[in-house]
């Protein structure tokens, strides 16, 4: 029947899994606290069962009591759990805790209680999950309560839990959970059990993510909460573990001491490490993506009818230079019931999605790069999801960068839109170097009237870009970071208009983390008149857009000794500088600073070519 067979030519198919095996380990019926048998290697030992069914397995708020475990092994080449069947559990499915190296393989799970594949303490290393399937009965109805990790069991239950990414995770199938594939890290950001107080899971680099199905899961599909992968001191041989210092480094609250956890190094550079989730396919969940994630690039992405097909709201430019895009050659694909009704009714999908890329706000260039856009998606990119709510995202003056975007869209659809979910509207800036703008180089929200005095800057007055200003020439971001607060920055632009520039205020941990922004067009000249100079740091454009340059005046109300001139380059440093904002907020980092060789008073004010004065009026 075509219902059960699905469509392969749409990637839209039901998982059928076999659940019978030639040897089945099972207990007696579960008694009245639904404790039932167990199986655990156990501290070093080695651990092997293949291709056996496993039924009434786990102990109900029982720790350490699972069907399948491999508890504290170390590093353990030969332990493996492959081609098992695990059925009817009440606590869990397969654990890999505190082991490296195992294999946990070709696995079906069905009617379990909990997260069905956990990993479980934040240290684990090098273990090869792949090509499990996990199938919850009932559509969010695999939660249980009072367990020892209620996130991952009750309100994040998830198919695949892991509190370590430094593990493979390829060709799993998640579907009909809370969550599909949680990397819950922020949840307990230095480890749980006896990694706890050694490790930094938000900062620990990624293994293989490759291949992996999460569909019709209630919630998330995939989901990588808040990670942002790191050159950290561990490895196998340290049982994942950092040294005591070097965490100690971490936490202590100096900046100017540092961990490997840690976003710099002593000299400032990005420590960074950049990863890649691989053809990834979601299917009708409600969300997938992640909250904060920085240095990890979706590649060949398939999202089919979730309303949102990728869910992110801070993000960084990649660290490593052979990576530069965020989103590439991926696909985000609604089907309605003008294309294929069949798909949608089994779905349950509304008619139209929500957005397909719900984007981050910053910090910087955000490229999407050899994408499709197909059907009726509602909104196709849009930036600054929450941005600068209570703190949320990178001062929401993000660059998005689109290269070879295909759309194949519904009319009604929008293309761009600028603020989402309540995010700063004010802001975004989508900038192409091809016709994935239709025939504008940038296109800027229509709140930014100062650049209609540009030539070549216009209304677009078209719903699709969002009624945004259109712009002939390139537009990047410039940021005055504030760290004491709203200056009450002004921007005078090429022909004199006066613009007050957007202030995105702090959260409530984190003074540092609180700017001015506005989109600015190179080639040309600029005046920033605020308070004092006390605690700014200015960026401007970023490092991917070679050769680019303005001429800035900062002219300071209360300290007029102070005003000063510069050429800013889109290559000036980003020593010390992220999403936080700056790390030390003495006025030495970023550019035009008074001792960083680009400044002069005003009267020796530097020029460019083609550059326009801006009025001092």
């Amino acid at each position: 029947h075509q219902d059960r067979a699905g469509f392969p030519s749409r990637r839209v198919q039901a998982e059928v899994i076999n659940l019978s095996r030639t040897v089945t380990i099972t207990g007696d019926p579960f008694d009245g606290n639904r404790h039932g048998l167990h199986c655990v290697a156990h501290s070093g030992g080695v651990g092997v069962v293949n291709y056996a069914r496993i039924t009434r397995g786990g102990q109900y708020k029982v720790p350490g009591k699972y069907p399948l475990h491999f508890h504290l092994a170390g590093e353990c080449k030969s332990c493996q759990f492959v081609g098992n069947a695990i059925e009817d559990s009440s606590q869990r499915g397969i654990i890999v805790h505190g082991s490296h190296r195992t294999l946990v393989s070709e696995n079906v799970l069905y009617d379990v209680m909990g997260s069905y594949l956990y990993v479980e303490d934040g240290n684990e290393m090098e273990n090869k999950i792949q090509y499990n399937v996990a199938i919850c009965p009932i559509k969010n109805g695999c939660k249980i309560a009072d367990t020892d990790n209620v996130q991952a069991d009750d309100h994040q239950q998830s198919g695949l839990w892991a509190l370590s990414v430094s593990n493979d995770f390829v060709g799993n199938r998640l579907v009909n959970h809370y969550n599909g594939f949680f990397t819950q890290t922020s949840a307990f950001p230095h480890g749980r059990g006896k990694a706890a107080g050694r490790v930094c899971t938000m900062y620990a680099p990624f293994g293989r993510i490759q291949g992996n199905v999460c569909h019709s899961n209630e919630r998330f599909g995939f989901y990588l909460d808040n990670n942002f992968p790191r050159k950290l001191a561990r490895s196998v041989e340290t049982n994942g573990m950092l040294s005591e210092e070097d965490f100690w480094h971490h936490i202590d609250g100096n900046p100017h001491t540092f961990s490997s956890c840690d976003a710099f190094t002593a000299s400032g550079e990005d420590n960074g490490v950049s990863s890649v989730v691989e053809d990834q396919l979601e299917i009708g969940n409600s969300f997938s993506g992640q909250y904060a994630l920085g240095d990890v690039q979706f590649l060949r992405w398939h999202a089919i009818n979730n309303l949102h097909g990728i869910y992110w709201k801070e993000t960084k430019a990649m660290a490593s230079p052979g990576v530069t895009a965020h989103i590439k050659d991926s696909t985000f694909e609604w089907i309605s019931s003008w294309d294929h009704s069949e798909i949608r009714r089994i779905l349950g999908s509304p008619e139209a999605g929500v957005a397909a890329i719900a984007g981050p706000g910053g910090l910087g260039a955000f490229i999407i790069e050899g994408t499709t856009f197909k059907g009726h998606l509602g909104t196709a990119i849009a930036a600054n999801q929450h941005c600068g709510l209570t703190g949320t995202g990178g001062l929401c003056t993000p660059e998005y960068l689109l290269k070879d975007i295909r759309w194949e869209v519904n009319p009604s659809t929008k293309r761009i839109k600028f603020g989402f979910s309540d995010g700063n509207s004010v802001l975004p800036i989508f900038t192409s170097f091809d016709d994935s703008l239709m025939s504008y180089a940038s296109v800027a929200s229509s709140a930014q009237t100062h650049l209609l005095g540009l030539p070549g800057c216009a209304m677009t007055n078209d719903p699709a870009l969002d009624e945004g200003i259109g712009c002939s020439l390139p537009l990047r971001r410039l940021q005055i970071w504030s760290s004491h607060g709203n200056q009450g920055a002004v921007l005078v632009a090429p022909g004199g208009q006066r613009w007050p520039m957007e202030f995105i205020g702090p959260p409530t941990n984190n003074n540092r983390k609180q700017a001015f922004g506005a989109a600015v067009a190179p080639g040309h000249r600029y005046v920033v008149e605020l308070a004092n100079d006390d605690a700014i740091t200015v960026e401007f454009s970023d490092t991917i857009f070679a050769g680019e340059e303005i001429a800035l005046e900062l002219r300071f109300r209360d300290n007029p000794a102070a005003n000063r001139v510069c050429v800013v380059s889109s290559q000036h440093s980003r020593a010390f500088i992220n999403s936080d904002g700056p790390l030390f907020d003495d006025g030495s980092l970023g550019a035009c600073t008074v001792h960083g060789g680009d400044a002069s008073p005003p009267g020796g004010s530097p020029t460019i070519a083609g550059c326009m004065d801006a009025s001092a009026d």
